[in-house]
């Protein structure tokens, strides 16, 4: 009776186990007479090749393999090793990074690595003496894998140390800064094992992404296409690369590398994730919930994608599913602090009971939650709300009744003190559920000091009669920050032929670009030197509320001038990833103040600029 091919390939891997060579042979190459590309007969036929010492002869087989199935994990080991074994450095690189690519555990890859250097090492005239022993390189990779990066880093800091000139020493450590957000230290060791083997593509990607994080994003695009010059078949690079170009403000190209990413590796979920960030840069919504939704079907525990399928639902006014979905938030790695630990449980509702809040994100955001608050006071029977301490004075003089400020966003606050508590961005889930819910707290709530306010109105309007126009520029120092701020020669050009005397509420504004601004342009902007823009946001309120009007890209300046009811006119980015703005509408449904310009075209500010100038008093 003829065996079937799964009968042969079962005897041929007993007979290997047990050692009989030859009959696993005969059983596996009959295999291969009816199906000359089965992958496990070729892959087996192989391993006993390299058992015999003849990797050569292993290779084509291995190659077989992988064309017929890559998504074996063994295969690629195996033909990486036997690559390294015949001394093909270059290629046995270039699969390795083809493996990641194909989902290969990166710890299993990691001792291959290292061996792949040593051989690197012995074509450079390195002998033993020069390199570590590989009991050495399996500790420092074992403690790396297990987490205990202290341990790594000491076992890699004296590798390098003693054998400098051992690349994978320096690649190791690079990695382990990075890991541990030490990206400036993690750049210098990238660089280091650069300078010793330049033809690695995983190393410009591990300094592509450290540069990424210091957002020296020009330096982190060079790197990213050097590796993928080195090996174009690395959906890392390629979705990185796509990230920053997105952040530098380039989206056709941001597109098509995010794009080539998922080609390359179609179950690749951070790089669905990607693209769908590129989407929603370009309010291409409904491609990018698909794209969320696929990373999310790869990788049902991809925090960073479910709350940014969030923010997409938030966006398109769909608060239920957006506020629930944003919990998810907690999971990412986003800054927005440290979770309280606390015995006591989160407020879900409870009403009649003390509610401890306590602040997350920035500023800007903490302004924008406290639309709530007097909400939450009527069900409550008080509110404590831990904040930054420059809110404390603003809040203090804004509130009144049962709620109280602790100043300090680590300072600590007894368990006595409440029965429930909340992050401030949990509150919407509760309370802003649909656009008319926005109603109850997008009025003025905050007060600036009125003798303040009085005092700055006397120094700005000394030498003026026009209206008093407060501007902001610039928007944060992360993501797509360059595509939110506006050019200042631009912005106040438009708004002083609108007869308009201008004041900065630019937090790091610098001499130079105002002294610029006047050489060049003719323009002056007053700053008052006794308000220190970032550190005094109740002089900040009080210089607000002295001017007439208010025009400002999406920053805290924004949200402040909204909570005190200043005439605002937010200057929005057609390329953006924000949630808090909506789509399409002219108005803020959190700020009922607040106008919102939106560009009509990526990076061109001429027609928000212009419907602004209408606006202005």
């Amino acid at each position: 009776m003829e065996l079937t091919i799964e009968e042969t390939l079962n005897k041929g891997i007993s007979a290997h186990q047990e050692g009989r060579h030859q009959d696993a042979e005969h059983f596996y190459r009959s295999i291969l007479q009816s199906q000359p590309s089965h992958p496990d007969a070729n892959h087996n036929l192989g391993v006993l090749a390299v058992s015999f010492n003849q990797a050569e002869a292993a290779l084509p087989l291995f190659k077989t393999a992988l064309d017929a199935n890559p998504k074996i994990e063994q295969f690629w080991l195996s033909y990486i090793d036997a690559l390294t074994k015949t001394s093909q450095v270059e290629t046995a690189r270039i699969a390795l990074e083809h493996s990641k690519a194909h989902g290969v555990a990166p710890e299993r890859l990691a001792t291959l690595e290292a061996q792949l250097q040593s051989k690197a090492n012995q074509g450079a005239d390195l002998t033993s003496n020069d390199l570590p022993t590989k009991v050495e390189i399996d500790a420092l990779l074992q403690d790396y894998h297990s987490g205990q990066y202290a341990r790594a880093e000491k076992s890699a800091l004296s590798i390098t140390n003693r054998f400098p000139k051992y690349a994978f020493g320096w690649k190791a450590l690079g990695i382990i800064y990075q890991k541990t957000d030490r990206n400036t230290l993690a750049v210098d060791a990238n660089q280091k094992a650069i300078r010793l083997t330049p033809n690695d593509p995983q190393l410009y990607t591990n300094l592509g992404v450290a540069l990424q994080e210091l957002r020296r994003l020009d330096e982190a695009e060079a790197s990213y296409k050097k590796s993928i010059l080195l090996d174009s078949n690395n959906p890392g690079a390629f979705t990185n690369l796509g990230v920053v170009l997105k952040d530098l403000g380039n989206l056709e190209e941001a597109e098509a590398s995010c794009k080539i990413a998922v080609e390359l590796k179609p179950d690749f979920s951070q790089g669905h994730n990607n693209l769908a960030e590129y989407y929603m840069c370009v309010s291409k919504l409904e491609d990018a919930e698909t794209s969320y939704k696929k990373a999310i079907s790869l990788n049902p525990d991809f925090a960073e994608a479910h709350n940014n399928l969030g923010m997409l639902y938030l966006r398109q006014q769909d608060f239920r599913r957006g506020f629930e979905l944003n919990e998810w938030r907690w999971k990412t790695k986003q800054e927005i602090g440290e979770r309280l630990i606390s015995s006591k449980p989160d407020w879900s509702g409870e009403q009649g009971k003390t509610v401890f809040i306590w602040s997350e994100q920035g500023v800007g955001d903490v302004l924008m939650f406290a639309t709530i608050l007097k909400e939450l006071q009527e069900i409550s029977a008080a509110v404590i709300l831990r904040c930054d301490q420059r809110l404390v004075p603003l809040f203090e003089r804004s509130f009144s009744g049962n709620i109280s400020f602790i100043s300090g966003n680590d300072t600590i606050v007894p368990e006595t003190s409440y029965d429930y508590h909340i992050p401030i961005g949990s509150l919407p889930k509760f309370f802003r559920h649909d656009l008319a819910s926005f109603e109850k707290g997008s009025k003025a709530f905050l007060k600036a000091d009125l003798n303040k306010v009085k005092h700055i109105k006397e120094i700005l309007h000394q030498d003026s009669e026009q209206s008093i126009c407060g501007i902001s520029w610039r928007g944060g120092k992360k993501g797509a920050a360059r595509l939110r701020s506006i050019e200042l020669p631009l912005l106040a050009s438009a708004l002083a032929d609108n007869k308009q005397t201008l004041v900065s509420l630019q937090y790091n504004a610098t001499k130079q670009e105002l002294d610029d601004l006047r050489n060049h342009h003719g323009i002056d902007i007053i700053t008052l030197p006794e308000i220190d823009n970032f550190n005094d946001l109740d002089g900040l309120a009080a210089l607000i509320c002295a001017c007439d009007n208010i025009v400002s890209v999406d920053n805290t300046t924004v949200h402040l001038a909204g909570a005190l009811g200043a005439d605002t006119h937010a200057l929005i980015p057609l390329a953006h990833h924000g949630w808090r703005w909506g789509r399409d509408s002219e108005t803020s449904y959190w700020y009922d103040s607040v106008s919102l310009h939106r560009q009509h075209a990526i990076a061109d500010w001429s027609q928000p600029l212009k419907t602004a100038q209408l606006k202005l008093r």
